[in-house]
């Protein structure tokens, strides 16, 4: 074999040592070795605080049951949750009942909120509501208002915009929200 080897480059010593011989040489061990080359595992560092966690790595992280890819947030993470609870109404004989109503965010940030019903519909636009957070809101419904419909506007941990609706029933001591 190597008798083989010095055969051909004697045969072909002009081509081989002109610069062309070199490239192709060269070329097929780059190839040859990058192929048996082991490539660097992913690392993953992890910082933990009293109210949080940092994980940061290279390729895809896996935590519990959620896989990061891409550096973006997973949708079960980034999407925005929220809730409402009542938190006081403010009857006054012959006038319009005021419900102050409290939105509580698991989730993204939330941008606005629209309350619907059948007679009424109002818009309060806020500067952020973070993940964590709640902001009061005080809404005066027309007497005889069975029914609401909060539409909260809000944009996900990745920059996307996404609704949700919660359905809220006034009963005789208030709103009780879906």
């Amino acid at each position: 074999m190597i008798q083989a080897m010095l055969d051909f480059i004697r045969i072909n010593k002009e081509w081989f040592f002109s610069g062309a011989g070199v490239v192709a040489i060269s070329a097929i061990f780059n190839f040859l070795r990058n192929k048996t080359k082991e490539k660097d595992p992913p690392t993953t560092n992890q910082i933990a605080t009293r109210n949080a966690v940092n994980i940061q790595g290279s390729g895809d992280i896996a935590v519990g049951s959620i896989i990061v890819k891409e550096n973006s947030i997973p949708t079960k993470l980034a999407k925005p949750i929220f809730f409402i609870k009542p938190s006081g109404r403010t009857l006054i004989s012959g006038q319009d009942p005021e419900h102050r109503l409290q939105i509580h965010n698991r989730g993204g940030d939330c941008y606005n909120v629209n309350l619907q019903s059948d007679v009424f519909s109002k818009e309060f636009n806020f500067p952020k509501i973070s993940r964590g957070r709640h902001t009061s809101i005080t809404v005066t419904t027309p007497r005889g208002t069975d029914a609401m419909t909060i539409i909260i506007t809000a944009l996900d941990g990745n920059g996307m915009e996404h609704q949700q609706a919660i359905n809220g029933i006034n009963f005789r001591d208030g709103y009780k929200f879906y």
